[in-house]
Parts: structure tokens; sequence; C-alpha cells
């Protein structure tokens, strides 16, 4: 098998998940601001320029996890593909626990899992599996 067969596998999935989390979370924050000014609630109901970091933030993490895959065989690429792995596995979990019955069970989870699923990518990639 390739040299980082099992890696680039990791990545694919991991790329269609964090679009699934980008997605999940653009529609959650669009279902609370379009209620919030459906029934004139108190929240605020402008767009709010750190929610749209957030947003492109995922967004660019999915990129990086699904395109990066491809430079693995380059030695710096590599080492920072895992840093950034580990980094964002870690930020996963973290948010796991911040917003723990917040946005529901399934949500929640996946967040988790992605998370795992990040530290597995990042293990892989420095094995060159």
């Amino acid at each position: 098998m390739n040299k980082f067969f099992f890696s680039k596998m990791i990545g694919m999935v991991l790329g269609v998940l964090m679009l699934i989390v980008l997605i999940g979370f653009s529609f959650l924050y669009l279902i609370g601001t379009s209620l919030g000014r459906a029934l004139y609630s108190n929240v605020a109901t402008s767009i709010d320029p750190k929610i749209l970091l957030i947003i492109l933030i995922l967004f660019l993490s999915c990129l990086i996890t699904a395109i990066g895959i491809l430079g693995l065989k380059r030695r710096a690429w590599s080492r920072f593909y895992s840093i950034f792995c580990l980094v964002i596995g870690v930020c996963f979990v973290i948010a796991f626990f911040l917003s723990f019955g917040a946005l529901g069970t399934a949500f929640e989870i996946l967040l988790f899992i992605i998370g795992l699923i990040y530290f597995l990518l990042a293990y892989m990639v420095k094995k060159e599996r």
C-alpha cells in the first residue's frame, strides 16, 4: 500500500465530517437569528462578525484537512499537518466540553468524535501510514 494510504482515507472522511459540522453550525446560526427576528426578542439579530469569523475558520480548516493530505510526501508539510491536526483536535474536544448541553446530544457527540479522529489523523501522519 501507499505510504500515507490510511492518512489520506481518514483525511477525506474527516473533510466530509467537517463540512457537515460547518453546514450544521451555519444552519443553527441561521435558525437562531431568524427566530430572533421573527419573535422580536431581545437577542441581537444582526449578523455578528465573530460568528462569521468562526464559520470562516471552520471552512478553512475543512479545506486544509481535505486538500492538505495531498502534500504529505513533503516532510515540512507533513510536520505542519500533524501539528495542525493536533491543534484542531484539541479545539474540538474543548468545544465539546464547553458546549455540553447547549447544542444537542448528536451535534455535541459529533464534535467529540471529530476531535478524536483528528488525533488519530495526527498519529497516522506522524507514523507515515
